[in-house]
C-alpha cells in the first residue's frame, strides 16, 4: 500500500488489473462476483486510501499491459489455490512479478502455479535464495529473490527517554501451531517436523511465569475452534480484544528491549522495524536475512544463538550495560529512519522497478541476461 501512496503523491501514474475474482465481500452471492459491482468496491477503496483518480489506470483486459509494464501480484489467493485466473497471462512478454507472502501454505502448488505461469520474479521480505525450505521446492528458480524490507509507518517514533523504559524485555506476536492447519501447513511440517511455526515464542509463553521478572508478552495463541468449544472461544476472543486493546507505538515506548521471534522458516517478525523506530534495542537471531539489508549484529541489534536460554542471558547483561543497550537501540532507530521509512523504501523500490524496465527494453525484450538490481541489499 506504501507504493501506491507514493506514486499517488508523487502523480505517477499505475495501473491496476482486476480479473472480476478478489473481492473483499462473501463470494456465495451473486451480487458480489458482477464486475460492475467489484469495480464500484475498487473505486471506493481508492477513495477510502484518498487515491487520486486520476493517477489510476483500471485495466481488464491482459493485452492493454504493453510490453514494457511490470505486473505485480501476490502468491496468496492466487498461486495456493486452484484459481487460473491468470492462464491469460503465461505468454506474455511484460514482466511478472509475485510477493511470497504466504508462500508457505500449500508450497508445493504455490510451486507448480508459479512454474506453470511463466512468472519472472520472486519479492520476498527475506533472501529466501538461503533457505533450505524454499530451494526444495524452488530450484528451478535461478535469479535473485528481490528482497523488500519491512516497512516502519511515520506514527512509530521514540516518545520516551530510555532511562524511563523498563529494563526488561517486552515479546509480542501470534503463536500458530501448524497442525490445526494441516492444508495449509503439510509441506511445512513434512520439512521441519516442528508443529509450532514460531517456536521460540511458544516458549517465552510456556515459562511465562517464571520469566515475568525479565520478558513481559501478551502473546496468545492462534488457534482453531469447532461449534462445540463456542464457550472457550468467547473467553479466548476476549483474550485477543486485550491484545490489540492498546497503542502499538506507546507500548514500544514502555521497554528498552524487545523480541520478536522469527518463524521456521527464516521469516522476521512483520513488527520489529516499527519497534526499532520507537528506540527499543531488538534480541534476534544474527541471520543473513538481516545482514543483507545492512543490519548487523551488536550494532543495530543483540544477536542470540537461537535459545531461550542465550535470550535470558543477553537481557541480564545488558540491564547491567545500559551505556552499551542505549548505544545499540540508538543505532537501530537512526537507522530504520534513514533507511525503513515507507517513502524510502518506495521510491528505491520503484526506481528498481523503473530501472528494469528500462534494461527490458535495452536487451530488446530478451529476458534471459536481465538482473533485477535490488538497492536494499549488501553488493
Amino acid at each position: 500500500m506504501y507504493l501506491l501512496e507514493y506514486l499517488n503523491k508523487n502523480n505517477i501514474k499505475f495501473w491496476i488489473y482486476i480479473d472480476y475474482n478478489a473481492t473483499s465481500f462473501p463470494k456465495n452471492y451473486k451480487i458480489f462476483k458482477n464486475k460492475y459491482f467489484i469495480k464500484i468496491e475498487l473505486f471506493f477503496w481508492l477513495l477510502l486510501k484518498n487515491i487520486k483518480r486520476s493517477n489510476v489506470v483500471v485495466i481488464d483486459d491482459v493485452n492493454k499491459i504493453k510490453k514494457d509494464d511490470i505486473l505485480i501480484s501476490f502468491s496468496w489467493e492466487n498461486l495456493d489455490t486452484d484459481y487460473n485466473g491468470l492462464d491469460n497471462i503465461i505468454d506474455k512478454e511484460f514482466l511478472k512479478l509475485f510477493h511470497f507472502t504466504h508462500y508457505v501454505q500449500r508450497t508445493s502448488l504455490v510451486a507448480k502455479n508459479f512454474f506453470r505461469l511463466k512468472w519472472d520474479y520472486i519479492i520476498a521480505e527475506n533472501n529466501l535464495s538461503n533457505i533450505d525450505y524454499f530451494l526444495k521446492f524452488f530450484k528451478q528458480y535461478k535469479k535473485q529473490v528481490y528482497q523488500l524490507p519491512f516497512q516502519a509507518r511515520d506514527s512509530f517514533v521514540n516518545k520516551v527517554t530510555f532511562n524511563n523504559r523498563k529494563k526488561i524485555a517486552i515479546s509480542i506476536g501470534w503463536l500458530i501451531d501448524i497442525t490445526w492447519f494441516e492444508d495449509l501447513f503439510d509441506d511445512l511440517y513434512n520439512h521441519y517436523q516442528e508443529r509450532r511455526l514460531q517456536p521460540l515464542r511458544a516458549d517465552i509463553l510456556h515459562d511465562k511465569k517464571e520469566l515475568f521478572w525479565i520478558i513481559d508478552t501478551p502473546s496468545v495463541p492462534l488457534k482453531r475452534w469447532w461449534i462445540m468449544d463456542m464457550v472457550k472461544m468467547f473467553f479466548w476472543m476476549s483474550k485477543i480484544s486485550k491484545y490489540y486493546n492498546f497503542d502499538m507505538c506507546d507500548k514500544f515506548n514502555e521497554y528498552q528491549m524487545f523480541l520478536c521471534c522469527e518463524e521456521i522458516w527464516w521469516l522476521p517478525g512483520i513488527w520489529f522495524v516499527e519497534w526499532m523506530a520507537s528506540w527499543c534495542a531488538y534480541i534476534w537471531k544474527d541471520d543473513d536475512m538481516y545482514r543483507s539489508i545492512w543490519l548487523l549484529p551488536w550494532i543495530h541489534y543483540i544477536w542470540h544463538n537461537w535459545t531461550l536460554e542465550d535470550i535470558v542471558n543477553k537481557i541480564k547483561y545488558y540491564q547491567s550495560h545500559q551505556e552499551e543497550l542505549e548505544k545499540i537501540a540508538k543505532n537501530g532507530e537512526n537507522f530504520i529512519n534513514e533507511h525503513f521509512r515507507p517513502d524510502i523504501i518506495a521510491e528505491k523500490f520503484y526506481n528498481d522497478l523503473k530501472n528494469l524496465s528500462d534494461n527490458y527494453k535495452k536487451c530488446n525484450y530478451k529476458k534471459e541476461k536481465l538482473i533485477f538490481n535490488n538497492s536494499f541489499i549488501l553488493k
